[in-house]
């Protein structure tokens, strides 16, 4: 659930970017066809992330290959869609192969899943606090890692991508950097603002991991005792049968 709220929030924030500026005009078809295609492309992708994060977190077996794969596979996903929509070596007609795929194969994973869950076996409570301090320092590295704007340039022949560094969120906003280059003067509100949204960002991860945290340790407690229970009513089971 929450990779795909992640997902979607990206999405989001993507697709305005590209109906409001891939083109001359905001485009409504552009709009239509990126809310069957892009958006549950990415849902997929923080399906699958989510899903292997649970497997690092839950199983005890292969925690670090499952922490890795939650990160390629997803990546690995996403640059096979771009690269059949963009590349002339292929049919664009790929990417919708590649999407009704992944969709199959998330719906079983998420019924495997819920198999797991009732049959109580996912517990691991170390790799769930390794998780969120390695979010944590995720989080902190994002809010001190420099401030970007990226531009998109979308024809029917051709895709571009520009960046401009606008300096770190200290620079900006404590020290009110001056610019010299020319672009980032015509960009320098859309850095402050960027720096803005940087701190508000890190500030609500920081208060999803505290929640994560509170209720996910209550949690994987309350399934440990539960599960300690069945393990003491089977043991006495057996023994009253062997004594009978």
């Amino acid at each position: 659930i929450y990779g795909v709220a992640a997902s979607l929030g990206f999405a989001a924030y993507e697709n305005i970017d590209y109906v409001l500026y891939a083109l001359k005009e905001p485009s409504f078809e552009l709009a239509t066809i990126r809310a069957y295609t892009a958006v549950p492309m990415h849902a997929i992708c923080g399906i699958m992330m989510g899903f292997l994060i649970t497997q690092s977190i839950f199983e005890k077996n292969h925690n670090y290959l499952n922490l890795v794969l939650a990160l390629l596979i997803p990546v690995g996903i996403h640059g096979l869609y771009n690269f059949s929509l963009t590349s002339s070596l292929i049919s664009h007609e790929i990417a919708y192969v590649i999407l009704v795929v992944f969709i199959i194969r998330a719906w079983f994973l998420f019924k495997n899943l819920k198999k797991k869950q009732n049959q109580a076996i996912m517990f691991n409570k170390k790799y769930f606090v390794a998780f969120l301090i390695l979010l944590t320092f995720y989080t902190f590295f994002n809010l001190f890692s420099d401030v970007k704007v990226e531009f998109l340039s979308l024809s029917l022949v051709e895709y571009k991508e520009f960046s401009l560094n606008c300096g770190n969120v200290y620079q900006i906003l404590i020290e009110g950097i001056e610019y010299t280059d020319k672009n980032l003067r015509m960009n320098e509100v859309v850095c402050y603002n960027n720096a803005v949204l940087k701190i508000l960002n890190a500030f609500v991860s920081i208060i999803f991991i505290l929640v994560l945290f509170r209720f996910g340790i209550k949690y994987i407690n309350r399934k440990s005792n539960t599960e300690d229970l069945s393990d003491l009513l089977f043991i006495l089971r057996r023994r009253n049968k062997r004594d009978i």
